[in-house]
């Protein structure tokens, strides 16, 4: 399976990473900006990036087309930027996203899993429909999932 991972977060490289160890083949879609160093108690997930990178079912790249066109899974693992009140400004995070909208193959999952505010997967569902069908004949079985940020 391809899988896009979109994000240069530690929850980034370790979906990233463990998806690659288990066969798929998976580009990180990093935003320009390099991926984090890992934490020294993780030489595990160290030897997993570079497995991944080794066998190539691991890349790196900038490129929305490149990373989301081929992918059969988005996963959307970026961290948020928050202000002093622990907010993010989840519309200007929206407004990002829409960005992949079109690369993404019919059928294509895609699942957030960055800590965002109850509804947002719905708001971006709801972007998708509002987009697609004015650039193409609608497609059903896109499909938008949540999956709680959790690394433990």
């Amino acid at each position: 399976m391809n899988i896009c991972v979109v994000g240069v977060s530690h929850l980034s490289q370790v979906t990233a990473a463990c998806l690659a160890h288990a066969g798929h083949c998976v580009a990180i879609l990093n935003q320009d900006r390099l991926p984090l160093p890992t934490w020294p108690t993780e030489s595990t997930l160290d030897d997993l990036l570079h497995e991944g990178y080794t066998n190539g079912r691991l890349t790196i790249t900038t490129e929305i087309d490149t990373a989301v066109c081929p992918a059969d899974v988005v996963w959307i693992a970026n961290d948020l930027p928050l202000d002093v009140n622990d907010r993010t400004d989840i519309d200007a995070q929206l407004k990002s996203w829409t960005r992949l909208f079109p690369c993404l193959q019919p059928r294509a999952l895609v699942l957030l899993s960055s800590q965002v505010p109850v509804g947002t997967t719905w708001r971006l569902e709801k972007l998708f429909d509002d987009w697609w069908p004015t650039r193409y004949v609608h497609y059903p079985g896109n499909g938008f999932g949540y999956i709680p940020e959790n690394l433990q």
